[in-house]
């Protein structure tokens, strides 16, 4: 059952919720209580406190992701595969060793520098994060075959079918 419960600051509302809970709880039930992400760790620990602590199994704090979380475990949904940001530099790290050769900018020493990885990595998250698609980058490299410009200790340029093998490498490395 879904209560909600309005009412002013100091109305009496987190106390209201707090019996409530204890009562539900101790009637055998099982108890969900969703608060916003950053009120989660507060809202556990405060619960913490007041329920004895056979309560931990019929009750739970939930903020909206760990909701969804839990709903894609019982329910299916959650069939992809993470891998940490390690593994993404190592990747892309050994992409760009292979296509070295082929680099008009790079030589051997640019193309083991474990930071120009976490450069085009950083510029992968950049463009999803921007929504820019292939189709996209594929328009831009026709018009000068070139896609990203110099900076620092980065190669002058990267030829577009480079840039795009390096692409896939670090979205592959996604799924």
């Amino acid at each position: 059952m879904l209560n909600l419960i309005l009412g002013g600051s100091g109305s009496g509302k987190t106390t209201l919720i707090e019996e409530k809970i204890k009562n539900d709880i101790e009637n055998g039930r099982q108890v969900i209580l969703l608060v916003p992400e950053q009120e989660t760790v507060s809202a556990e620990r405060r619960m913490l406190s007041i329920l004895p602590p056979s309560a931990q199994l019929s009750f739970e704090v939930l903020n909206f992701t760990r909701l969804a979380n839990r709903v894609f475990r019982e329910y299916g949904g959650l069939c992809y595969h993470y891998i940490d940001n390690g593994a993404k530099t190592f990747l892309m790290w050994k992409t760009v060793r292979e296509l070295a050769p082929f680099f008009e900018s790079f030589d051997e020493r640019t193309a083991h520098e474990a930071s120009l990885s976490e450069w085009l990595l950083s510029a992968v998250s950049e463009m999803k994060a921007s929504c820019v698609t292939s189709a996209m980058l594929e328009r831009a490299a026709d018009r000068g075959n070139y896609l990203l410009g110099s900076g620092n200790s980065i190669p002058e340029y990267i030829p577009f079918d480079h840039f795009m093998a390096m692409v896939r490498a670090a979205t592959d490395a996604d799924r």
